[in-house]
């Protein structure tokens, strides 16, 4: 899974890793996660995303702060 969002990590993580747990997957055994934040800077963005398309991951989870504009 790669997972990509716009602010920082906490508490988007541990709410994520919660729940895929309450699903029966956890990181480290059953999956990986790569993560990329991109701590507020929208200019980031595309490449974090790129990035992970690189990484050959099978699902990317974006996750953005409310009223983010992307253009």
């Amino acid at each position: 899974i790669g997972v990509l969002s716009f602010g920082a990590p906490e508490p988007f993580r541990a709410e994520f890793r919660h729940a895929l747990l309450e699903h029966g997957y956890v990181e480290g055994r059953n999956l990986t996660i790569e993560y990329r934040w991109a701590s507020g800077q929208t200019e980031r963005l595309a490449g974090l995303a790129a990035d992970l398309v690189r990484q050959n991951v099978n699902v990317i989870v974006a996750s953005a702060t409310p009223g983010c504009n992307f253009r």
